[in-house]
């Protein structure tokens, strides 16, 4: 059997964003990354300024005393363990949120003054403060 030849088998050009491909590229990675995270580790986002670094670590559900905080040099360590239980005189019958523990460590980018460090937790987010050190903040030389 013959097939007939037909415009509409033919691939047509069509011009578009050059980039389009490598975005698309790119989109599929952060998502295959996001993907792969362990979703039982807390999501946390460290930020610079020219005077100390902060921390902000989601930690839905946790009181201060299932959270620890270790600095090491130049090593920050956050665990936690939480552990859900039925108050005295009830019954679960279904539970969705169940013990959950966690380690996450991490480089520091630059020496901080383990002395002066502060922490938070309020409204379900861990915030740490962590001061540089005096020889790790820029400083503006005069000029005579």
């Amino acid at each position: 059997m013959l097939m007939k030849w037909s415009e509409a088998a033919t691939p047509r050009l069509v011009e578009s964003d050059p980039y389009e491909n490598l975005r698309r590229a790119m989109d599929r990675l952060f998502t295959d990354i996001d993907r792969q995270r362990d979703p039982l580790l807390p999501r946390l986002q460290l930020r610079e300024d020219a005077d100390a670094l902060s921390v902000q670590v989601e930690l839905p559900g946790f009181e201060k005393d299932d959270v620890c905080v270790d600095l090491n040099h130049d090593t920050l360590t956050v665990r936690g363990q939480r552990e859900t239980t039925a108050p005295e005189g009830y019954a679960t019958h279904r539970s969705e949120r169940g013990t959950m523990s966690f380690a996450r460590s991490f480089r520091l980018p630059c020496r901080v003054d383990a002395q002066h460090v502060e922490a938070k937790l309020r409204d379900g987010i861990l915030e740490l403060y962590l001061p540089k050190v005096a020889e790790e903040k820029p400083r503006t030389i005069d000029i005579n």
